[in-house]
């Protein structure tokens, strides 16, 4: 499908990729599918262009066309890693996240849904209750890691690597098997005390 480029968007605007059931988290890998025209859009605007993708949790799994109020508060800015066009209409791509971010507005004019949306940064410094926090979970991490069936040593090796106790609570979080709204609260959830 060739698609003329996209017009540049404002600084601070960003094209959004609602998503049914899936949130990304900052840090963490993810294979994403998408077949809604504007979410076509969107990923081809970045895929031409360059830039960052946001990937929001969209409230009603059932809506086909969301607006502001149909999609979450926060998301996750995304590096698209690779992109492939599918059968069917659909295309493929692997999602590196990125940082979290905080819709402001949705932005009228764009053949896909655009946002002007806020950074939210990680804190710079641990405080020693975070660090505490982070070596229970490397513990737990480790312990549930070796029960499982299949599960690459890489997998362990890697987040037995991660030192920042931030990074190491999205990547957990990114591996749980829980509901979309435990992960989409997770995400929201901005200490990272509270995360961990």
């Amino acid at each position: 499908m060739n698609t003329p480029p996209a017009a540049v968007l404002p600084e601070g605007v960003i094209a959004i990729v609602p998503m049914r059931n899936v949130v990304l988290f900052p840090h963490t890998m993810l294979p994403l599918a998408v077949g809604r025209a504007k979410s076509i859009a969107a990923l081809t605007h970045v895929v031409q262009r360059g830039g960052q993708l946001g990937i929001v949790l969209q409230r009603d799994a059932k809506e086909d066309d969301p607006g502001r109020e149909g999609l979450c508060d926060v998301g996750t800015l995304a590096r698209v890693v690779q992109h492939a066009e599918a059968s069917e209409g659909q295309q493929h791509a692997m999602c590196q996240g990125l940082q979290r971010f905080r819709i402001d507005e949705l932005v009228e004019g764009y053949p896909f849904v655009a946002a002007r949306i806020t950074r939210i940064d990680e804190p710079k410094e641990a405080t020693p209750e975070a660090e505490a926090l982070a070596l229970q979970l490397h513990q737990r991490a480790a312990e549930v890691l070796a029960l499982l069936p299949g599960v690459p040593a890489e997998v362990a090796q890697a987040l037995q690597s991660l030192r920042n106790p931030g990074q190491l609570a999205d990547v957990v979080a990114g591996l749980l098997d829980s509901e979309v709204a435990e992960k989409q609260m997770l995400l929201e959830a901005t200490a990272t005390e509270e995360r961990l």
